[in-house]
């Protein structure tokens, strides 16, 4: 009986592996997805008609009253009130492995505006505004950090017109996990060695956007909370819109913890495009920053070395990458056959600049 229970315990399994393959050629679905959700708020004292006062607030009504315009004014003491009300849905920002599969990246993603550019090769193309979201548990032993797992400045076109473009630098930022807002600084790349950790302000259920210096100096981020450095302040200008149009499976650079000898994969898990311009006003350009993150946490999990990630003509050099992050146990299934033993490399991080 035992036995029995064993294979049908397997059989399930396989089979719930197998419902987890994806069309390794689709692009990353930018749709916004919302549900209702009974949500508490804080309402602050103020003054109402009577007529005008919610059926769900007339409870609060003090006996404080005031004539104004011919009406009656009841004060309403400040309260909590639950409500309906619409939020972003996050989803799954999914790795697809070597089998198909669906790997664990550690992280979801939000949209929170989308429009779609119509259909493109059998699948339909969009824009949007993008965070991304930290996992709340993560495997056991595992330390928490987001690293781009690959990074891209794409300038042709499908007739091979070169447009200019330049990426000096990129990184993430974070943000509010509701709404989306930028709410901390811009952390760079180059001088957090690609390795975006506790320090940070990383941490499960931790929100972030992502962004990309261009040569003129304009923070193009995947929330729109872009803008440009005027000297020491910061001028907001909405910039940025992601795109799906990377449909492509990618070669990646991963290098052995033992020999540090650099190895290409293939993998599935496709770029996004961040371009400049306005969300809404038709401005994607094709010129754009091509991203791909991962986690410490991801299944599996590659090393790899972002000075390797953008050619020479437009790299954007790092003094101290982090290719195998410290005190990291051995990934998984997929990882183990790439990897082994441990090379721990200590990150020095640059004082943080604008």
């Amino acid at each position: 009986m035992k036995k029995l229970m064993t294979i049908l315990v397997v059989c399930a399994l396989c089979g719930a592996v197998m419902a987890q393959t994806v069309d390794p050629n689709a692009p990353v679905s930018l749709t916004k997805k919302t549900t209702t959700e009974m949500v508490t708020e804080h309402v602050d004292g103020y003054w109402a008609r009577n007529s005008k006062t919610p059926e769900s607030e007339k409870q609060y009504r003090t006996g404080e009253t005031k004539q104004e315009g011919g009406h009656t004014y009841y004060y309403i003491a400040e309260h909590d009130v639950t409500v309906p009300k619409t939020v972003n849905v996050a989803q799954p920002y999914y790795n697809v492995k070597k089998d198909g599969t669906l790997g664990d990246s550690g992280l979801t993603y939000t949209v929170t505006d989308s429009t779609s550019k119509g259909m493109v090769n059998g699948y339909y193309r969009q824009e949007a505004q993008v965070f991304f979201t930290t996992a709340s548990t993560g495997p056991e032993g595992k330390v928490l950090a987001v690293q781009f797992l690959g990074a891209e400045l794409e300038t042709k076109d499908t007739a091979g017109n070169v447009y200019p473009g330049t990426v000096t630098d990129y990184g993430i930022y974070l943000c509010d996990s509701t709404t989306g807002n930028r709410i901390g600084d811009y952390l760079k790349a180059s001088e957090y060695g690609n390795y975006f950790s506790f320090e940070e302000g990383i941490k499960p259920n931790t929100s972030f956007g992502v962004f990309y210096i261009d040569g003129e100096g304009n923070y193009i981020a995947s929330t729109g909370d872009g803008g440009k450095y005027v000297g020491e302040t910061f001028v907001e200008k909405e910039n940025g819109i992601v795109g799906n149009y990377d449909k492509d499976s990618h070669n990646l650079t991963v290098y052995d913890e033992n020999t540090n000898q650099p190895d290409t994969v293939k993998t599935d898990r496709h770029f996004l495009c961040l371009s400049a311009g306005e969300y809404g006003k038709n401005s994607f350009k094709y010129n754009h920053f091509e991203f791909m993150l991962q986690t410490t946490w991801d299944d599996p999990y590659y090393h790899v070395n972002p000075n390797d990630f953008l050619d020479e003509e437009h790299q954007v050099h790092i003094d101290d990458p982090v290719v195998h992050p410290n005190g990291q146990p051995l990934p998984g299934t997929l990882a183990t056959l790439l990897i082994g033993g441990l090379c721990a490399k200590t990150l020095s991080k640059k004082n943080k600049k604008h």
